[in-house]
């Protein structure tokens, strides 16, 4: 219901690693109409983190270049603009008293001895016996004493098995998460026939698994252990409850408040005579330069959370 809803005010989604090409031709169908606006929320669901933007891809940078080319073939002055825009979602209350109930619950759900230790010390604890867990059920054996290092590890060797079971799909050398992407879109879009011996329980499994990798390229420890800020140690708690109880949205811990900002619009028509000679690094540029001003929003709002508390 909730997704008739939101196609019908124009929302629409698409296939994360996929070349979703109907997708990109409506979005530059809509810029070149610029009667709309384009918003695009490349940090879906809680993949990522929230106070530390992604690297950024450069396909918005390319959706507006090819409307800017197109549609100058009938309007000369046709320009389209990237509004760098932030996201900050913050705890105004203390909310202690909740991350304590909530840890003891997966620490009894694992049996983990309930402690005195400091809530990242305990996150941390639970993190390192999910991904026990999540080892064991791929039978994966590592070697890594520190626990960022095993999580990269533990991505890397649960795709590198699907991979190797998928010889025949080939994946765009990228970062981790946009590996698990492309792979899940390949096995989906090319879904083997009950003659390939490959069953469908198989199929799924392999698409669990990756989305699985996806999950972990969001388990940072270093991003909440030294910190004191709640709205970071609801986010790390959010995202185990998440692996814990197989649940695709945990409930946040209370009620949040919402911070958006905006920066001075870019221009795109100012690099289109650079993008017609070099548009390779035209897109790297700007999309460089869009990151850096949607971190610079975040940081400034995650300061002004700071002094609220103060």
């Amino acid at each position: 219901m909730a997704g008739w809803a939101l196609q019908h005010l124009g929302h629409f989604s698409v296939e994360r690693g996929a070349h979703d090409l109907e997708a990109k031709n409506y979005a530059i169908d809509v810029i070149k109409k610029a009667s709309d606006v384009l918003v695009i929320f490349p940090e879906g669901e809680i993949f990522y983190l929230n106070e530390v933007v992604q690297n950024l891809h450069t396909g918005a940078v390319e959706l507006c270049m090819q409307a800017i080319v197109e549609k100058r073939k009938t309007d000369p002055h046709f320009t389209a603009y990237l509004v760098p825009m932030g996201i900050k979602y913050h705890y105004p209350k203390p909310i202690d008293s909740i991350l304590k109930t909530r840890i003891s619950k997966m620490e009894s759900v694992l049996g983990i001895a309930h402690s005195e230790k400091t809530f990242p010390e305990r996150l941390k604890e639970i993190q390192k016996t999910l991904l026990t867990r999540e080892q064991s059920a791929h039978e994966i054996s590592l070697s890594e004493t520190d626990l960022y290092e095993e999580i990269v590890a533990t991505e890397s060797a649960i795709l590198t098995k699907i991979e190797a079971k998928h010889q025949e799909l080939k994946v765009t050398p990228a970062a981790i998460i946009d590996q698990s992407w492309q792979l899940s879109a390949e096995i989906r879009d090319n879904r083997p026939d009950s003659t390939s011996g490959v069953s469908q329980e198989e199929i799924a499994e392999d698409l669990r698994a990756l989305k699985e990798v996806a999950h972990l390229s969001s388990w940072r420890p270093q991003y909440y252990e030294n910190s004191a800020s709640q709205d970071r140690l609801a986010e790390a708690l959010m995202k185990m409850e998440r692996e814990l109880y197989d649940i695709k949205r945990p409930e946040a811990l209370a009620r949040r408040d919402v911070y958006v900002k905006f920066a001075k619009p870019i221009d795109l028509s100012s690099v289109l005579d650079q993008y017609k000679e070099d548009p390779r690094t035209v897109r790297h540029s700007v999309t460089k330069d869009l990151q850096s001003q949607i971190q610079t929003l975040v940081d400034r709002m995650v300061e002004e959370c700071n002094h609220k508390k103060e």
